[in-house]
């Protein structure tokens, strides 16, 4: 049943844009822990506090680049804000034993994660208005079936 789930959430581009975005930054942590002495923490801090960069448009790198933006499930608006108690919850939900394990099925077997769930917060595909040249939000297929 996972396995055909897998299959099945592997078709959906959006799954794998975030997938993708996600080992981005999990390949940024992990450089910036071989630097001597304080590369572990900076890497932990990156980790935890991805999605509160002001200079990537309060994104990680990796949803910079995928055009992923973190908003409020409640009033559909971006989370741009540093030190936002959601987005340190999201991050160090990742890093607690079985629970990550709870967030990665929910992720695999829903499209979304728990800790976005339980945070009240979404992700969501930033879509770029060729005739104004500004970036407008696009309602993921969560947040139009009232998750």
């Amino acid at each position: 049943m996972l396995y055909n789930k897998i299959k099945e959430q592997l078709q959906n581009p959006f799954f794998v844009e975030r997938v993708v975005a996600f080992a981005l930054d999990l390949i940024i942590c992990l450089v910036l822990g071989i630097i001597p002495i304080i590369g572990w923490l900076i890497g932990f801090a990156y980790f935890i506090l991805k999605d509160s960069l002001a200079f990537t448009n309060y994104a990680s790198f990796g949803k910079h680049i995928y055009n992923l933006a973190l908003v409020d499930s409640s009033t559909g608006e971006k989370i741009e804000k540093i030190f936002d108690e959601k987005i340190v919850l999201r991050g160090l939900i990742l890093l607690v034993p079985i629970i990550n394990l709870v967030d990665i099925y929910y992720f695999i077997t829903t499209g979304r994660r728990a800790a976005d769930k339980w945070t009240g917060t979404e992700v969501i595909k930033i879509e770029t208005n060729d005739n104004e040249n500004k970036p407008h939000l696009e309602q993921s297929d969560f947040h139009q079936k009232g998750f």
